[in-house]
């Protein structure tokens, strides 16, 4: 059987806009001038996604403005007005969260595209594609005895095939899914010779088999 080559990825890009250092007062008026770049791009008028997410962003950043200029004119009741303006932040971060994922979606990942509507970027390089299989195969018992296979796990793994053989070309079983990196065979008995394989199955689909291990059944 052969396997996949693993094809290196191109690195691809994110809209990046920050609010953490904006401080209540310049929150309307910055976000007003990006919404204004972002309407100067020729494809704005063709893109209705972004426009709506845009207008919800201005809104949003107003009702930050609104809320810090009613804490800034209050005498009395300050603990409601702080908790307002927090919950308006709050919104205002999801509209702006709306605006990058967008963003992100119409550009398809171009760092360039991404500077022409007016945001930095961050770039993100993807782990390339492998098909190895799952390392370190190897068999405990628990208190009660019961045979346990273990095996190192694998990060974003969607679960773990795995076949117990009588040492025999034709003599695997068949396949068992598990969706942690440990297994526990029913059916064993005391002395059996058996071999265990273990493969993982990843987004990019169903690695090849680890190398067989050995076992005499306790």
């Amino acid at each position: 059987m052969s396997k996949k080559v693993a094809q290196p990825q191109e690195a691809s890009a994110n809209a990046k806009f920050t609010i953490w250092k904006l401080k209540p007062a310049t929150v309307a008026d910055t976000t007003q001038k990006r919404a204004d770049f972002i309407k100067q791009n020729p494809n704005y008028q063709t893109q209705p996604l972004v426009q709506q997410v845009v207008t919800a962003w201005v809104a949003a950043s107003a009702v930050v403005n609104k809320a810090d200029q009613d804490i800034k004119t209050a005498r009395v009741a300050l603990v409601g007005l702080i908790a307002g303006r927090r919950t308006a932040f709050l919104a205002y971060g999801r509209a702006t969260g709306n605006v990058l994922k967008t963003i992100d979606t119409v550009t398809n990942g171009s760092a360039q595209a991404i500077k022409e509507w007016g945001f930095d970027i961050v770039t993100r390089t993807p782990r390339n594609v492998t098909s190895e299989a799952p390392q370190g195969v190897r068999v405990s018992y628990t208190k009660a005895l019961d045979f346990v296979v273990r095996w190192n796990g694998i990060v974003g793994h969607l679960g773990y095939n795995v076949q117990i053989g009588d040492g025999t070309p034709n003599g695997w079983g068949p396949v068992q899914q598990s969706p942690k990196a440990s297994f526990t065979p029913q059916g064993l008995t005391p002395g059996q010779h058996v071999l265990i394989r273990v493969a993982v199955q990843r987004k990019s689909g169903l690695s090849a088999w680890s190398d067989s291990l050995a076992v005499t059944v306790r």
